[in-house]
């Protein structure tokens, strides 16, 4: 992946965007988002084709439309053949939305999205030979030490490694999503919103057992509460524990998508990074095997979800620490 040009890398990358914004709504009924769908399938397809016809040694007039492109990617491709009759009708699909108003069927968004996906998956392997995921920008993460890891993520992927692609994705994760709390607290001196709750739960169930006691007279009793209290608050485990079942909700509010949240986890070990120590804790279990498309869908996951949270850190600062979307 490294070997790959920015200019390369960035446009192969908004194919995967647009993509991913017309799975995401495919199954929409409202009708600018199925004809927004459409426009959107199209767009990647010409993108492209139009991105890796030169990577064939062919040079793309900007005269051409896209039937004449696909003529060229098909001469250099002959594999690519049988794409080639359902992207032109996808074509003329999208010239009667963006032109005439029409509003797709339901049957229309299906095919459309499944033939744009397969087509569009085909001709990355066919000219690049590479998987779509594997175009990820991680030199855009600024947070060094996560970089790093998700770097040798995308080293492992190379190398057929899945299980360390996973591991490090996940570390590479968790190290850029500690850093982001910290830098929090450290920018805006704010505490992140499931630490700030953990508190509040733990504080909660102290005082009510505090209160509980002060009803009873025997003193024995509410030496006991108010040592209870002192161990919940002092407590890392629990407040630790109370922080995983937020997190979802926090990481929500940062806008990181949740289903893919939850897949990451499924497919991800649990890691522990441990204070003083570079190498984090990972539990596995003994039949653990991630598969090729775990490992491209974790290191993905991990590196979107990151830049999300740098461009949210960047627009409160912008903001003097208010951001649009601040929890």
């Amino acid at each position: 992946m490294s070997s790959q040009q920015p200019p390369l890398l960035f446009r192969i990358y908004l194919v995967r965007q647009l993509l991913n914004d017309a799975l995401q709504h495919a199954g929409d009924t409202f009708p600018v988002t199925r004809m927004r769908v459409i426009l959107s399938l199209d767009h990647a397809i010409e993108i492209l084709v139009s991105t890796l016809l030169p990577e064939l040694r062919v040079t793309v007039d900007r005269s051409w439309g896209l039937p004449k492109m696909m003529q060229e990617l098909c001469t250099q491709k002959p594999a690519l053949q049988s794409h080639r009759t359902p992207i032109e009708r996808l074509r003329r699909l999208r010239d009667r939305v963006q032109h005439d108003g029409i509003v797709p069927s339901s049957e229309d968004i299906r095919q459309a999205t499944v033939q744009a996906e397969a087509f569009i998956r085909d001709v990355v392997r066919e000219v690049l030979d590479k998987e779509l995921e594997e175009f990820s920008p991680v030199m855009l993460i600024d947070d060094e030490k996560a970089r790093e890891r998700l770097q040798k993520a995308e080293q492992a992927l190379r190398q057929r490694d899945y299980s360390t692609a996973v591991i490090e994705a996940a570390t590479g994760f968790a190290i850029g999503w500690a850093n982001f709390r910290f830098n929090l607290f450290s920018r805006f001196h704010r505490r992140s919103w499931s630490h700030q709750i953990a508190e509040e739960l733990i504080r909660g169930i102290g005082n009510a057992a505090r209160k509980a006691a002060r009803d009873v007279r025997e003193t024995t009793l509410q030496r006991f509460a108010e040592r209870f209290k002192r161990e919940l608050i002092g407590s890392f485990e629990l407040r630790e524990k109370f922080e995983e079942l937020t997190e979802p909700i926090e990481l929500a509010r940062y806008g990181i998508d949740m289903q893919g949240y939850a897949r990451f986890q499924q497919v991800t070990p649990h890691v522990y990074l441990v204070m003083g120590r570079d190498e984090p804790r990972v539990l596995t279990s003994p039949d653990w095997t991630p598969s090729q498309q775990d490992a491209l869908f974790a290191l993905d996951f991990a590196v979107t979800a990151l830049l999300q949270l740098q461009r949210w850190m960047g627009e409160s600062e912008v903001q003097g620490g208010e951001s649009n979307h601040a929890p």
